[in-house]
């Protein structure tokens, strides 16, 4: 008689068989959903801060704030549209002055000017 090994599963006959989960399957299409909902408002969120960083590191018109424009064009137009604009930019502002260094001059922030 063959001495038994210790976590396996044997049947009636003495051979070793799997134990097949019954869960559900992953990466199913709400999950696939799930995370690029996920993706998408990490992105439009994340503006502020980056925005914040970057003019404080060298100022409103350098090159991490124009990189950072380039970056978040999409988020630019979504702060051009009216019913969206004024919590857009009230979120970047407010990220911008806690994050710049004193009295930061924002107004290049918002146009197409380098």
């Amino acid at each position: 008689m063959r001495q038994r090994e210790i976590g396996t599963t044997y049947s009636f006959m003495d051979e070793p068989t799997e134990i097949k989960s019954q869960g559900k399957r992953s990466g199913g299409f709400a999950h696939w959903v799930y995370w690029f909902v996920v993706m998408v408002l990490l992105y439009v969120l994340s503006f502020g801060p980056v925005m914040g960083l970057a003019m404080r590191v060298e100022g409103t018109h350098s090159k991490a704030s124009r990189a950072a424009e380039i970056f978040y064009t999409p988020v630019l137009w979504l702060c051009d549209r009216p019913l969206l604009e004024q919590p857009f930019n009230s979120y970047i502002e407010w990220w911008v002055q806690l994050l710049a260094k004193k009295d930061p001059d924002i107004s290049g922030v918002f146009s197409d000017s380098p």
